[in-house]
This record gives structure tokens, sequence and C-alpha cells, in this order.
């Protein structure tokens, strides 16, 4: 097995540089790159080109060797250096999607709970007390009672 390599991936939308670490034989994920600039791991480009990837995200059949004697053949970038980051393209991840986390160690459900229940001690009472804010709950006197249905026998 061929040694780990670090691999420099620049995005220019962002301004971020990233390293990442990976084998010559391993397959590009390109959920980890997309991850990495908080992109949308479908519309990932590196240095222009589109590549096919997987259910799970991951290259099929490109290897970082064949991608990057791909690009060293046709006079592009290859990461190997700051200078010579290989460029990724790709929309942005929409904020608020289930993926998107947040970092804060106060902000977890526990402590989210615990403030709601907080912010919301003004609008406590059974659920049973009201169907809705404008109807009161039925008495058992008004209730209609549904018709018997015949019996099958």
């Amino acid at each position: 097995m061929s040694k780990p390599r670090t691999i420099k991936l620049f995005c220019p939308s962002l301004s971020k540089l990233v390293e990442l670490v990976a084998c010559d034989e391993q397959r590009l994920d390109l959920g980890s790159i997309a991850g990495g600039f908080g992109l949308d791991p479908s519309t990932v480009k590196i240095n222009g080109h589109f590549i096919s990837r997987g259910v799970d995200l991951v290259s099929n059949s490109v290897t970082w060797r064949s991608l990057l004697k791909f690009f060293s053949a046709k006079g592009l970038s290859t990461g190997k250096h700051d200078g010579d980051a290989l460029v990724v393209d790709g929309k942005l991840t929409k904020v608020g999607t289930k993926r998107s986390y947040d970092c804060q160690p106060n902000h977890t459900p526990q402590n989210q709970n615990k403030k709601l229940r907080d912010s919301s001690s003004e609008v406590r009472g059974n659920r049973d007390d009201c169907l809705n804010e404008n109807m009161k709950r039925p008495r058992e006197n008004e209730v209609i009672k549904p018709t018997p249905c015949k019996r099958i026998r």
C-alpha cells in the first residue's frame, strides 16, 4: 500500500484552503471534500471537472493517483503545495438543512428544550383544555353521538 500524501484543495468562492490526506489508490470521497467547504456534494467540481460518484458520494472508478496524473498531463494544478492547490467549485449547501451542525458547546438538544420550556412558561396548560384558540372543549351533553351501525351477522 502506498504511503499517504497531503493534497491541497482551494475553493475560490470561499477563499478557503483545505489539506486532505489520502493514499494513491484511495477512491475520491466527494462527500468529505464538499463537507470541508460546506458545498453541496452533488455540485462539486475539481479543477472544473465533474467526477462521477456513486450513491455514497464516493467515486466508483477514480482514484487519487489517476486523477492527479490526469491533471498533470493536462497542465492543471495537482495539489502539491498551496500555490498549486486543486480548485474546488460547487454550490453552497442551503442554510438550515438537517445536515448542518452548530458547533457551540452550549447548543445541545437538552439545553435547547430547556430554553424552549423557559421561554414558553406563560403558555402552559393542558392540551385537553381546548381544541383550538377559538373553540372550547365540548361538554358531555353537547357531544354529538354517532348513529349506531347495524350489526352484521
